[in-house]
């Protein structure tokens, strides 16, 4: 029995010690001091910090146990603690420190352009322990998987592991923002004095730096080869930089497919490439045509190709289905709800349509044929500088006596200019009329207008072209952006609310302003529908569409993500006055 009681009590111990762990520590501030709290505001850390970040929870890759970690300043310096507040990396840096979770390391870099000697990086272990210390202006793209990174300092390129160690000395030539990654069976590539070359693990040159550079061309070794340029043409080297061949075909590694044939580009002239299709047992060439330009199109089993500046379509059989008259490049249309496609073809300025054998749908003698295409809609086109409705079968079904017709925005429905320069609309299903074009300025929204007026306000129309009782002051933009695909900014009597794509008002106009930024988006991973920064008297809030979550008083805000024991949450740090803290989304402030 006491065994049993003892278990229970390990058990108990165990699960409280997981749940302390994984309590959500939220920094607080009072009179310029941080600490931490929990959601009931009950203290954890006392407040001894100048600043500090929220918690991250994360596993030690190289440990496996869970750890929590927080950047603090004290007395001007920077350190780390975890969930105890002990210290985990010494307060003692200059900047706060980024967890690379993937290799167990930190990192802490400095940006000051005004003052060179103060540019750093600095990498150390889980501990604190500094492993690297690099004075100058440092880039990289971070650690691959194997633990490596090229780096540059002061644009010299060198190596780097995380262990901290230096493996190749900052020596070497950048040719890409950060050079690179090219490391592999035991040998670096670099450049140096504009030509490239090989070094191995102790520096020493293996591969003379001889040849020239082209990275779409040029590779690392595998299997003992490498590919490189000399003397303006492809060639194979072992691992000493003797040339092995030339290389006359470069395979396409982005085309897989069970076709018996692949692509490939000629290597005699690398600048300007050219492509045939070649046999993948015998290395032969399938066709006889060379081509500047393949499109593999897998889906439809097509291949759009060029040749002399013309273009055509090939089948999965490399036969032509439109043969190489084409001035442009033919666009792909997947027809709505169906396993079929139509190809926007262009020559000499006329457009025409061909389905997937190259059926002539609509001939070649159209201006312009707008690209919302379909099997069962009409099509608006152009020609002879008229406008005009068509069917599939060629049928000319109405004819518009406008100006202009352009598709609106994300595709949806036309506007319409008459000769007077007065907007309409016209569907894009039954390329009816919905909209007069009598108005100052038709904007779509979704599947809703806004149209202007001469007395400069917008009126909400439905989809339908019906006028609705919504009137809305004259807004400079109404769209997609600022608030996300959703949702508008709109205003009346200069006071500014929210409109979503269906017509419906969800915030009133009763703000300063909405403001553009990407808040809503945290809707997605919160329980509510929509979240936006609202502004009134100059100060800063968030509202959902079904109230004030958080009163505009703020002068500045800064979203805080962050997930604990894998459950998210979100907070603003905030300024309001000469304090400054930490609220969240019920607008609970962490800040005296």
């Amino acid at each position: 029995m006491k065994l049993i009681k003892y278990f229970y009590l390990l058990l108990s111990f165990y699960l409280l010690s997981n749940y302390l762990f994984a309590q959500l520590l939220i920094p607080y501030n009072k009179n310029g001091k941080f600490g931490f709290v929990d959601a009931k505001k009950n203290s954890i850390i006392p407040l001894q910090y100048e600043e500090v970040t929220p918690f991250i929870e994360d596993s030690n890759r190289i440990t496996n146990k869970k750890i929590m970690l927080a950047n603090v300043k004290l007395n001007g310096k920077w350190g780390v603690i975890n969930e105890k507040n002990q210290i985990i990396v010494p307060i003692r840096f200059e900047e706060s420190l980024q967890w690379i979770k993937e290799h167990s390391v930190f990192t802490v870099q400095s940006y000051n352009f005004e003052k060179k000697n103060k540019n750093f990086f600095q990498l150390l272990d889980a501990t604190g322990k500094e492993l690297l210390m690099l004075k100058g202006v440092f880039d990289w793209r971070g650690f691959e998987q194997n633990g490596i990174a090229y780096v540059a300092i002061d644009d010299k390129v060198g190596v780097i592991n995380t262990k901290g160690k230096v493996l190749i000395p900052f020596q070497y030539d950048m040719w890409s923002p950060v050079t690179e990654y090219c490391y592999s069976e035991g040998l670096f590539g670099f450049c140096k004095n504009e030509k490239f070359g090989f070094v191995n693990e102790k520096n020493e040159v293996v591969v003379p730096f001889k040849f020239e550079l082209y990275p779409q061309v040029t590779t690392c070794f595998e299997n003992g080869k490498a590919r490189v340029i000399f003397e303006n043409e492809i060639v194979s080297i072992d691992k000493k930089g003797k040339i092995i061949e030339k290389v006359k075909h470069l395979s396409n590694p982005d085309f897989s497919s069970n076709h018996s044939f692949e692509i490939t580009m000629n290597a005699k002239d690398y600048s300007l490439p050219t492509f045939v299709f070649l046999d993948k047992k015998t290395k032969q060439q399938v066709l006889p045509d060379t081509f500047t330009f393949i499109a593999p199109d897998v889906d439809a089993n097509l291949f759009t190709v060029q040749k002399e500046g013309n273009f055509g379509i090939l089948d999965g059989n490399l036969k032509y289905i439109y043969p190489l008259t084409l001035t442009e490049a033919p666009v792909k249309y997947t027809i709505k709800n169906e396993k079929r496609h139509l190809w926007l073809i262009q020559k000499d300025e006329k457009e025409g349509l061909i389905d997937s054998l190259g059926k002539i749908i609509i001939p070649l003698e159209y201006d312009e044929i707008f690209e919302d295409l379909s099997e069962k809609n009409p099509v608006i086109a152009k020609k002879n500088g008229k406008y005009v409705l068509i069917n599939y079968q060629n049928k000319i079904l109405k004819t518009y006596n406008l100006n202009k017709i352009e598709k609106s925005y994300l595709n949806k429905n036309f506007i319409t200019t008459n000769s007077k320069e007065l907007q309409g609309a016209i569907s894009e299903i039954t390329g009816e009329e919905i909209i007069p074009a009598k108005w100052k300025r038709v904007q779509n929204f979704g599947n809703i207008f806004l149209v202007l007026d001469d007395n400069n306000q917008q009126t909400l129309v439905d989809e339908k072209g019906n006028f609705t009782n919504l009137v809305f002051d004259n807004h400079a933009y109404v769209g997609y952006y600022p608030l996300g695909e959703d949702y508008a900014r709109v205003a009346q009597n200069g006071r500014t609310g929210v409109l979503d794509k269906t017509g419906k008002l969800i915030i009133d106009c009763q703000y300063e302003d909405i403001l553009p930024n990407y808040v809503y988006d945290l809707s997605k991973k919160t329980n509510h529908k929509a979240l936006f920064t609202i502004k009134e008297k100059g100060l800063l809030g968030i509202s959902s569409t079904e109230k004030i979550l958080i009163q505009p008083k703020y002068t500045e805000m800064t979203v805080q993500e962050f997930y604990i024991n894998n459950v998210y949450h979100v907070f603003f740090f905030v300024k309001k006055g000469k304090k400054q803290g930490f609220v969240d989304l019920e607008g609970n402030e962490y800040f005296e």
